[in-house]
C-alpha cells in the first residue's frame, strides 16, 4: 500500500495510493492511480453542437434578449440526432459499471446525462457532487433540495448504458471583478447567460487542493469604475459575449469549489483582463 508522494506537491505528475481515513477527500484519492490530465478530444478546437432542453446556444444572443420560443417539427428535430450523437460526447466523462472517470471529483458541478439518449437527470440542472461510495456499484449522491430529505442519487451500475458527467464551473447571476493587464480593479461583470457545454482542459494538484481548468464561454454586462484616470458609464443595456479559462479550486477539507479566477478574457472595450469572484 502506498502513500501520496508529499514530495511531489509542486509536480503536475502525482501518484495516488490509499488511504484509509474516512473523509470525503480521502475516499475520493483512495480510487485513484496516476491522476489523469486531459484526453485527446478536450483539446479539440470546436465542441460538437448540441441542443437539449434547459441548455441554450449562445448564439442565440446574437438575435436579442426577448427570445420567443418556436414550436418545432419534431419530425426534423429527430434526424438532428444521429446514433453517435448519443453516446459519450468529447465533453464528457463516463460513469458506467464499476467504473467511474477519475477527474469526476466531489465538490465540483455536473450536469448527468443517460448514455443514450439526450435525457438529463435533475431536470436539466447541474448539481453539486457530495459524494461517491465505495464498492462495486457506487452511490453518487449529488445536493438535494432539502436537508431533511435528499432523494438525488443513483448508483453507478444502474443501467448498463452508464451516465455521462459534464462540468458546470460558472453560472448565470454570478458577478466578477475586473482586473485589467496592469493588476487595477476597474469594475465589475454580471453573468447574463452561459454557454453549453463548459469544457474541462485539465485537472492537476496543488499540495492537497484539486485544480481544475475549464474553458468557459458567456454574456455579461459590464459595470465600471474607472479606466485610464477616468470614469466610464457603460449602460446595463451594453452586454459581451467572451470566453477564457475558469481556474477551479476544490480545497482539502471543504465541501464546494470555488473558482478562483478567469483567466485570458478579452474585452473589446478594455483588452485582456482576468476576473475574480466578487466576496
Amino acid at each position: 500500500m502506498s502513500l501520496l508522494n508529499l514530495n511531489a506537491q509542486n509536480s503536475d505528475d502525482i501518484e495516488f495510493g490509499i488511504f484509509r481515513h474516512e473523509d470525503e477527500d480521502e475516499a475520493y484519492l483512495k480510487r485513484l492511480s496516476v491522476y489523469a490530465t486531459v484526453r485527446p478530444g478536450n483539446l479539440k478546437g470546436t465542441v460538437r453542437d448540441h441542443t437539449t432542453e434547459g441548455h441554450r446556444s449562445l448564439s442565440d444572443l446574437l438575435q436579442g434578449w426577448d427570445i420567443k420560443q418556436t414550436p418545432v417539427d419534431e419530425s426534423v428535430e429527430e434526424e438532428q440526432y444521429l446514433p453517435e450523437q448519443l453516446e459519450l460526447r468529447d465533453h464528457e466523462l463516463c460513469v458506467k459499471g464499476f467504473d467511474i472517470d477519475s477527474r469526476i471529483v466531489p465538490g465540483y458541478r455536473y450536469y448527468v446525462r443517460y448514455i443514450g439518449t439526450n435525457e438529463y437527470l435533475f431536470n436539466g440542472e447541474a448539481r453539486r457532487l457530495l459524494s461517491i461510495g465505495l464498492g462495486y456499484g457506487r452511490r453518487m449522491t449529488f445536493e438535494g433540495d432539502s436537508l431533511n430529505f435528499n432523494d438525488n442519487y443513483f448508483w453507478s451500475d444502474s443501467i448498463p448504458e452508464g451516465f455521462a458527467f459534464s462540468i458546470e464551473s460558472v453560472r448565470e447571476g454570478e458577478v466578477y471583478v475586473i482586473i485589467d493587464s496592469k493588476s487595477q480593479e476597474i469594475g465589475c461583470v454580471e453573468i447574463e447567460k452561459t454557454d453549453f457545454p463548459q469544457v474541462e482542459e485539465s485537472t492537476h494538484m496543488e499540495g492537497k487542493s484539486v485544480v481544475k481548468n475549464v474553458k468557459v464561454r458567456f454574456a455579461c454586462l459590464l459595470k465600471m469604475n474607472m479606466y485610464n484616470q477616468r470614469l466610464i458609464n457603460i449602460t446595463p443595456q451594453e452586454v459581451e459575449i467572451v470566453e477564457g479559462t475558469a481556474e477551479v479550486v476544490k480545497e482539502r477539507g471543504s465541501n464546494d469549489s470555488v473558482v478562483r479566477c478567469i483567466k485570458d478574457v478579452y474585452f473589446q472595450s478594455l483588452g485582456w483582463c482576468t476576473l475574480h469572484q466578487e466576496l
